[in-house]
């Protein structure tokens, strides 16, 4: 009897295939979770120097910003008093902040859909393969990567009274009006000046989206007999529905935290016509030495574009799912 289950304790002993396969899995499962651990280190590694970075550049002003907007803050005396909701309430009735805004938002919305619908037609126009067009793209990029200093400074140049638009339209017997003097055309000019810009990005965002698209959908529209419209209709418009997305939502940020094109090219002016919000936060903060109604209007104006952007960007979506 004892010589019978010997081999049986042994086998046990020595870990037979009954014992072997769970400790070989109990094996792999560690490692797996070793391996695990070691990458989710790594990545935290790695990503920790993006976040400080973010955190001390992005993070940290916008807490200061917000503190600061609830209190009365005097850098020159370096005074600071707790005031609680009293700038935002001033704000409120504040008819020049609110023609700010009105400037800025009339500027976004301008600039959220001329740039799309131009672009668009400029790509569309280019997109053909060739040398000539490939150059053509690229003095249309051009002006995106201009400084907005200089790119207000040059409009500012061009369309003065005597500037070169002025003299042009002079040559062929037409009185050019004040395009800077004039406060409804000042704010066009500079609506203009920044759609110029936006106009390039757009235009580099669509060919690239119209070069991911098939050319065998094309080339089957066009066996079914289908026309340049309908093939732009029922091909091209819905395929490059996430370039739409992306272009309108960096023009609408763009144009809602315009400064250097307004400042360059009016300085605000006529008046105050053409001063956006981020102007209206450069004066107030620096000139006026109220850093506490600065930082209000800091913190409403990324209440706004953060608002405005997640409303464009959900409407969007919905246009991609449904095309």
């Amino acid at each position: 009897m004892r010589a019978a289950g010997l081999p049986d304790r042994i086998g046990l002993r020595r870990g037979g295939p009954s014992a072997a396969a769970p400790a070989a899995e109990g094996r792999k499962r560690r490692r797996w979770r070793a391996g695990l651990r070691s990458r989710r280190s790594g990545v935290l590694i790695m990503g920790l120097p993006a976040t400080a970075l973010f955190a001390a550049l992005v993070v940290v002003p916008i807490g200061i910003t917000a503190f600061y907007s609830f209190n009365d803050v005097n850098f020159l005396r370096d005074e600071i008093s707790w005031v609680g909701l009293s700038n935002y309430t001033r704000l409120w009735g504040n008819d020049d902040f609110r023609h700010s805004v009105w400037i800025t938002a009339a500027i976004a919305a301008a600039a959220a859909v001329v740039p799309n619908g131009l672009g668009l037609m400029f790509a569309v126009l280019l997109d053909a393969k060739s040398r000539l067009n490939t150059a053509l793209r690229v003095a249309l990029f051009a002006p995106f990567v201009l400084s907005p200093v200089v790119v207000g400074l040059t409009f500012g140049s061009i369309l003065t009274d005597s500037g070169l638009v002025n003299a042009t339209l002079s040559s062929i017997g037409i009185d050019g009006p004040s395009w800077i003097g004039d406060p409804n055309l000042a704010v066009v000019s500079v609506a203009a000046t920044l759609i110029w810009q936006l106009v390039a990005f757009a235009t580099v965002i669509y060919v690239a989206a119209l070069r991911a698209i098939p050319t065998d959908l094309y080339e089957a529209a066009a066996i079914d007999g289908a026309s340049e419209g309908l093939r732009f209709r029922l091909i091209t418009w819905p395929l490059v529905a996430p370039a739409v997305t992306i272009t309108t939502l960096v023009s609408l940020i763009s144009a809602l935290k315009l400064y250097d094109h307004a400042v360059a090219l009016t300085g605000g002016g006529p008046g105050r016509a053409t001063e956006t919000v981020g102007l209206a936060i450069i004066r107030t903060g620096f000139s006026q030495n109220r850093a506490g109604i600065a930082s209000a209007m800091a913190v409403l104006l990324l209440v706004l574009t953060a608002a405005a952007t997640a409303v464009s960007l959900s409407l969007l979506r919905r246009r991609e799912v449904a095309l």
